[in-house]
């Protein structure tokens, strides 16, 4: 899930797992935002709930809806957070089981 400033939510499909969106002629896909981006200015603090449940990945920027993964393959894994080349805050991350 992209937390770039202007791209927060969107979802970047890499392969090593199948989906309903991942197309057979491409490694890497970038699915762009459901609605409008939700984001706050730069320097306010943004929430972001990511949940995978079953084969579903779906991401709220700010109580909104943003983007949705379906299908997937691999049900399990790693949770990663980073930063690629610019320096970046999180704070009450908060990681839930689901029922």
């Amino acid at each position: 899930c992209q937390l770039w400033n202007g791209k927060a939510g969107d979802l970047i499909h890499s392969s090593g797992t199948e989906s309903a969106e991942l197309r057979a002629d491409s490694a890497l896909i970038i699915l762009p935002k459901l609605e409008p981006s939700t984001e706050k200015p730069v320097g306010e603090w943004n929430t972001a709930e990511i949940v995978c449940s079953d084969s579903t990945i779906t991401v709220h920027v700010n109580g909104q809806l943003q983007n949705r993964l379906t299908g997937l393959s691999n049900r399990q894994g790693f949770i990663g957070l980073q930063s690629e080349g610019g320096p970046v805050q999180f704070r009450n991350i908060i990681l839930t089981p689901l029922d």
